[in-house]
């Protein structure tokens, strides 16, 4: 039994990591991987700003931790066995040797503390990050009030003296586990699990196409109103053309060059507003929302 449970692949805690480890009531293990990943994470993202090699330290820790549990995971728990057994949990009647409540509403609350911090993110990565940070602190103090309660239950009842671990001892601490409750809380977390992964990618992708929108909408008023800044000037420039032109029309001469200026400036004043009709739909800019005079008014119409 010793060598089967120190050799075998755990998929379930490889699969589930710090949820399982809630589950089989290894509290301790629980609080101490969550914090270190959690640390490992931040301190990560707060000394470096390459969002490639954070991105790459974060698989190395996910994938680290997924090994580890399933290579380790029997050993950890065997070992949790034998401590029990020893302080006299496999005689205690109320005691369960699993979890299966807290582990799923744990599962429940970080998943979805998670998912609040993508829509967060989209928009802020200093507050999405700071949701992240915090939802890690919130997962791994719901596991310590859970384990406290645990504690403050059945502690008292533990052995004076350490019981002797036998075969038949270990197993009937194992049988104390409910087969039902297992299965239907291996099943919840399972569909959490699809849940969580299918939602966060539906957030993520909503919300990439949520900031080009964005881009782009910014984009166009940009655009907008680096127009409407260039028509202005245009309009300006026209009237103090037309104003030398009446000058030395009173004077009587006929300046040849300020005409080409200015039919230059109407020209180049059209162009513009049939672009600004024909893409944006909108009302020509007019200067300081006074007429455009004879030449802006055939332009308009």
């Amino acid at each position: 039994m010793e060598e089967e449970n120190k050799t075998t692949f755990n998929f379930a805690s490889a699969l589930f990591n710090v949820r399982w480890l809630v589950f089989r009531k290894m509290y301790g293990w629980a609080i101490l991987l969550s914090l270190i990943s959690g640390g490992i994470l931040f301190s990560t993202k707060m000394l470096c700003k390459n969002a490639n090699v954070v991105f790459m330290i974060q698989i190395s820790v996910s994938s680290i931790m997924i090994l580890g549990l399933g290579i380790f995971g029997n050993t950890l728990y065997y070992n949790h066995v034998k401590s029990q057994v020893s302080k006299g949990y496999a005689e205690m009647l109320e005691y369960n040797p699993v979890d299966p409540v807290w582990s799923v509403l744990y599962s429940m609350l970080g998943s979805l503390l998670k998912m609040l911090s993508i829509p967060v993110l989209v928009f802020s990565s200093v507050s999405g990050e700071a949701i992240k940070n915090l939802s890690c602190l919130f997962e791994t103090l719901i596991i310590a009030i859970v384990w406290a309660i645990d504690y403050r239950k059945f502690h008292p009842q533990e052995s004076a003296e350490p019981i002797t671990v036998t075969e038949e001892s270990a197993n009937n601490y194992l049988k104390k586990s409910n087969p039902t409750q297992m299965i239907a809380a291996l099943c919840a977390l399972v569909f959490i699990s699809l849940i969580h992964v299918a939602t966060t990618s539906s957030l993520k992708v909503l919300g990439k196409k949520v900031l080009n929108q964005l881009d782009a909408m910014s984009a166009k008023k940009d655009i907008e109103s680096r127009i409407d800044d260039e028509m202005r000037k245009q309009l300006d420039e026209i009237d103090k053309l037309n104003k030398r032109i009446l000058e030395k029309k009173k004077s009587g001469i006929v300046d040849e060059s300020l005409e080409k200026d200015k039919e230059a400036l109407v020209a180049k004043w059209a162009e513009l507003a049939k672009y600004v009709k024909k893409k944006n739909s909108q009302k020509v800019p007019k200067k300081n929302n006074e007429p455009l005079g004879i030449e802006g008014e055939k332009l308009v119409k």
